[in-house]
């Protein structure tokens, strides 16, 4: 017996929900793994006592952004001059 009108539409209804539901469940499972990796994180890692080391080499690392920074002002005023 040949599928009718009415069971051809309700087939590709269903097929059409199955995929629907087949990518929800693919994105919940993508979501579910982001959070995972990227936004759950060890609190007790953030309240760490920091040493003198770890300051200094932070206070070296600020002072080289810094410098290159001036070095970086100073090479706008020196292309301002020879434009103007």
């Amino acid at each position: 017996m040949p599928v009718g009108g009415d069971e051809l539409a309700i087939a590709r209804t269903l097929d059409s929900r199955s995929a629907k539901a087949e990518k929800i469940a693919r994105n919940a499972r993508a979501t579910a793994n982001f959070v995972e990796k990227h936004c759950k994180s060890d609190v007790s890692e953030e309240w760490k006592k920091v040493d003198d080391k770890k300051i200094a080499q932070l206070r070296g690392i600020l002072a080289a952004l810094q410098e290159e920074n001036q070095s970086t002002q100073l090479l706008k005023k020196r292309e301002r001059r020879q434009r103007g």
